[in-house]
């Protein structure tokens, strides 16, 4: 699984950097404080040693709840940020995808397919 950790990671990192300009432009600083990288690495140490089926589970249920999110905020776009929050969603959606494909264990299908359809560079092994 250390593989598809890294290529979610990279497809979250690679959202973060699209976002920074937008986040700036709104007045914020645009970059990480420490208390919530701390707040990071505290969650992954918990999630670390949990059961794969049942960490794509929750991941899955949170998941559902942000793409709806997502998708309002996306009607509720100031003028000229529309695709940057499409962008956003869709990273939703394909980590909801990849965590659904998951589940099904369906060998078939690549999991991370609609990530990496996502990134602007090519995955990292």
């Amino acid at each position: 699984h250390q593989r598809k950790l890294r290529v979610l990671e990279q497809l979250e990192r690679e959202t973060k950097e699209l976002l920074r300009p937008a986040v700036r432009e709104a007045g914020y600083p645009g970059v990480e404080s420490a208390e919530r990288i701390s707040e990071g690495a505290a969650l992954g140490a918990r999630l670390a040693n949990a059961p794969w089926q049942e960490l794509m589970r929750s991941t899955r249920i949170e998941l559902e709840r942000l793409v709806e999110d997502f998708e309002r905020a996306e009607r509720l776009a100031p003028a000229g940020k529309e695709p940057l929050l499409r962008h956003v969603t869709a990273q939703e959606r394909a980590l909801l995808e990849f965590a659904t494909r998951e589940l099904a264990g369906d060998a078939r299908q690549d999991s991370l397919e609609p990530v990496i359809a996502l990134l602007r560079t090519s995955p990292i092994d």
